[in-house]
């Protein structure tokens, strides 16, 4: 019998091996975001509950954003990202690629876009690229929180914040569609 984990991994391993063409995308996509929605931070065997018992893991590394790796190959990577109270991860964006977020510790804040359209250009010497974007909803995420899905398309460009006076920890699937030419 395969942990949550592995059933996660399991499940993103399929769902982003098939060809963009796949009729059944949206359908398994919902299921992994179902699976991956039964997920808890003791599937993870982290102690994250120490991070509010013991403040000095952030003293011993003074970053206020750490990643612990979990999978990764060349269809997908899926990692967990742990903010310190406060902490954000900065305005960015994956190009082409699905991102899909589960709140395992704390509360997040996730502000997403939607692009628009986009224009190339020149300025400088520099190459330049102007995204207009329509802002989305504020979302607050904590442990009994649906994943949250970012498509190529949808809120692909985000920041996520802690919220509250605890850290916060999610697992962060990201993967790129194969496309059939």
């Amino acid at each position: 019998m395969c942990s949550r984990i592995q059933k996660v991994a399991k499940l993103a391993n399929q769902l982003f091996s098939v060809s963009s063409k796949d009729k059944c995308f949206a359908e398994n996509l919902e299921k992994l975001r179902s699976v991956l929605g039964e997920l808890h931070k003791s599937d993870l065997n982290v102690g994250l509950n120490q991070l509010e018992k013991d403040r000095r893991l952030f003293r011993r590394q003074p970053a206020p954003v750490g990643y612990m790796d979990i999978f990764e190959n060349d269809v997908f990577t899926m990692g967990m990202f742990i903010l310190r109270d406060g902490a954000r991860i900065p305005l960015h964006d994956h190009p082409g690629m699905y991102g899909i977020i589960k709140v395992v510790h704390g509360t997040v804040s996730i502000q997403s876009y939607s692009s628009l359209a986009s224009v190339d250009g020149h300025k400088d010497g520099k190459d330049l690229r102007v995204v207009s974007v329509r802002k989305n909803p504020l979302m607050f995420m904590d442990e009994l929180a649906e994943p949250c899905v970012l498509s190529p398309e949808e809120g692909n460009y985000h920041e996520i914040k802690a919220v509250g006076t605890t850290s916060a920890a999610f697992v962060d699937i990201l993967a790129d569609r194969k496309s059939v030419v």
